[in-house]
């Protein structure tokens, strides 16, 4: 009697080749994206539990079943990245977004405006939180009458809207891109671009909620409290101070190229959490395969903490 779990995978195997046969030669077209063929792989899970079904030693660990399930696993990782990507899509799409590809150096026909917060008298603590799309990103300290500065360079039909509440000693800030979201890449890049100026005297909490963005910001003369980045795809690039005995920084992405410069000064750990990452942390030891932190970490007085998560993520942290 032939073994059914043979006759499983036998088949898989001559399916799945004359398949691939048939795209090579140009036998027949197959119009459909490995994203969409991603969404159907609970089905490899469910033909792992006929093949354990179908087998007379009722073993789960089993040829076919074994194979199958490792072919569900990278689809599942697959998918999962993908749908982080397709939600930042779909809200692009909400929105009505428009984007045009441009080989023209379009800076000089941007518009230009400034939005600006004062500091108030006996500030001790601030918030910022920052909404939007597609844009470079970039930070640097302000003049000390004001807390908050943001100069806008927009090409397309971009608006924005600025809130700023004070409650005793702590003011907030919100900065939104609102309206159509409009731009074109060119070779310099996207052509919304926003530079934000940050007093250097209150503790700030920063939060950043953005569908894509090139992110610079220097903060080593900030006191940041926390740090929080909630992004679709993004190339972040961090410099961090040791003006407090703690910072946290808190990074979710779907798809980021993410690289962090702390001082040699702190102590610093590194939590990883993702399905595909990248990693380079040079002069940091590494506790477990999600967890990383610097030589003499839980002595020091000074701590940096650092969280990610993404779906896939080319990660550096340097010290300086």
């Amino acid at each position: 009697m032939k073994n059914p779990n043979n006759i499983i995978l036998g088949g898989i195997l001559i399916l799945l080749g004359g398949i691939l046969l048939g795209i090579v030669n140009h036998w027949f077209s197959f119009e459909i994206s490995m994203r969409e063929l991603s969404k159907y792989w609970p089905i490899l899970i469910v033909l792992a539990g006929v093949a354990v079904l179908f087998d007379g030693r009722r073993s789960i660990m089993n040829s076919t079943s074994v194979l199958l399930v490792a072919l569900a696993i990278p689809f599942g990782i697959y998918n999962c990245t993908s749908n982080s990507i397709n939600r930042f899509q779909v809200e692009i799409d909400d929105d009505e977004f428009d984007a045009q590809i441009s080989e023209d150096d379009s800076s000089s026909k941007l518009d230009h405006k400034s939005y600006t917060v004062p500091k108030l008298a006996g500030v001790q603590t601030a918030e910022l939180k920052i909404e939007g799309g597609a844009a470079e990103f970039d930070l640097e300290p302000s003049e000390d009458s004001t807390l908050f500065v943001a100069d806008t360079h927009k090409g397309g039909k971009i608006n924005y809207s600025l809130r700023e509440q004070t409650e005793g000693s702590h003011q907030k800030v919100e900065f939104k891109m609102k309206g159509r979201k409009s731009f074109k890449w060119n070779e310099k890049g996207v052509d919304n671009k926003i530079l934000f100026k940050l007093n250097t005297q209150p503790i700030w909490d920063i939060k950043m909620e953005v569908g894509a963005g090139d992110v610079d910001y220097d903060l080593s003369k900030h006191k940041v409290q926390k740090l929080k980045f909630e992004t679709g795809a993004s190339n972040i690039v961090l410099t961090l101070g040791d003006l407090l005995d703690k910072t946290e920084v808190d990074i979710e992405s779907g798809v980021a190229n993410i690289e962090i410069k702390v001082p040699e000064s702190v102590g610093c750990e590194i939590k990883v959490d993702g399905a595909l990452n990248a990693k380079d942390f040079p002069g940091f030891t590494k506790i477990n395969s999600k967890l990383y932190q610097t030589p003499g970490f839980d002595t020091a007085t000074k701590k940096i903490l650092i969280r990610t998560e993404s779906g896939m993520s080319n990660f550096e942290v340097k010290r300086y």
